[in-house]
């Protein structure tokens, strides 16, 4: 599954540049993905800086027995000349909204340092390369309004504890602090963006629930091409998420991983902005399907709930047996990849549209005949009348 996804994310990332972070993390699944956290951070500060500008931090000047802060030098011997046991020091005033951009100077100058001792013999181009990173890491650093933030770390000894807990508790200003907080807590925890798994004596990645969903793109469009000699174009693309324009013969597709889309129902009953983000929506000239991704066995009410607001918000309905319907569909792991059927259900039989909710195995232990049929009865609604 991890090689038909990589070299899927291969040709994705040379034409778009999106999905970097992924891939990044398939090329170094072991060594808790420095790369893909360089991108990641690098990504994630600039939705913070742009989001939530710093404000100015102030010095203070402290006059004091002890070296409590970097001292000025004239102003020290001032004191020792007269036979003061004082000196004079600088040092930051550290106000609550700080916190959140001395962690962000301060994961830059980490990965600054790290990403030199990476072995690069494996390293794909499409990871913009380890060079190309540290240079826009020492960029950040070394203009404001990090620089200021470096420079305070370099003046006041904040624990990385209370980096962590200062930045959560402001999260409410920004959400993007929780997310920086989390991250730096996964990076220093070694806690991989893949994680592996030794079975056999042989180290084998496990995939997360976004590579099984990768790895389900990469089979409707495989299929796509292969079966229709489609033509993939892009159409829109923004960090982990891309629309895909997709032609074969008079037919044609569109389709949206990832992407967020508005949820106007709860908008209206509360005034307020909402968003869902459906892993698949495929549009074509017969109606529009929802597709979910699952990395499990069994689907849960949880995931039905999810799925019909899914449908009542972005399917369009479909003629099916000469019935109406609005569509959703699971993908999901196979209890027995080699038994394992489709199942369906049904409900508001009774409206002009019915409600119809379909779960189809899609496993990697199953064999291509099986796979490329589960993607074909899935989609089929959509490509025949």
């Amino acid at each position: 599954m991890l090689r038909d996804t990589t070299q899927f994310l291969d040709v994705l990332v040379s034409q778009t540049g999106v999905l970097e972070s992924l891939l990044g993390n398939l090329y170094y699944p072991l060594l808790s993905s420095p790369v893909s956290y360089s991108i990641l951070l690098l990504r994630l500060t600039g939705l913070i800086l742009t989001s939530s500008p710093p404000r100015r931090t102030t010095t203070v000047r402290v006059i004091s027995e002890d070296v409590v802060g970097r001292p000025t030098i004239p102003d020290t011997l001032k004191y020792m000349l007269q036979g003061y046991p004082l000196g004079m020091f600088e040092r930051v005033r550290v106000e609550p909204h700080d916190y959140p951009f001395m962690l962000l100077a301060r994961f830059h100058y980490d990965l600054f340092s790290r990403l030199p001792d990476l072995p690069v013999g494996n390293l794909h181009e499409a990871t913009l390369g380890i060079t190309h990173l540290r240079k826009l890491h020492i960029l950040y650093l070394t203009t404001p309004p990090l620089s200021s933030y470096l420079d305070a770390l370099l003046k006041e000894e904040v624990s990385v504890q209370e980096l962590l807990e200062e930045t959560r508790k402001v999260a409410r200003v920004n959400p993007y602090f929780s997310d920086l907080a989390d991250l730096y807590e996964m990076y220093i925890n070694d806690i991989g963006l893949i994680q592996e798994y030794v079975e056999k004596g042989v180290v084998a990645p496990l995939a997360s629930s976004k590579i099984y969903e990768l790895w389900v793109l990469t089979r409707i469009i495989d299929f796509l091409v292969e079966r229709y000699r489609a033509s993939i174009g892009i159409r829109k693309y923004r960090d982990l998420y891309i629309e895909f324009d997709i032609r074969f013969g008079s037919g044609r597709l569109s389709l949206a991983y990832n992407e967020p889309q508005q949820w106007a129902l709860l908008e209206e009953l509360t005034g307020k902005e909402a968003h869902l983000r459906p892993d698949y929506i495929v549009e074509g000239g017969y109606g529009t399907i929802v597709y979910d991704a699952k990395y499990k066995e069994r689907i849960y009410p949880e995931d039905l709930k999810t799925m019909l607001a899914y449908i009542a918000e972005y399917a369009r309905p479909l003629t099916v047996n000469h019935e109406k319907i609005l569509l959703g569909v699971f993908y999901k792991l196979a209890e027995n990849p080699e038994t394992d059927k489709p199942r369906t259900a049904v409900t508001n039989s009774e409206i002009p549209a019915k409600v119809e909710v379909r779960a189809y195995p899609l496993d990697p232990r199953m064999s291509n005949d099986k796979i490329k049929d589960s993607i074909e009865r899935s989609l089929k609604p959509l490509l025949t009348p």
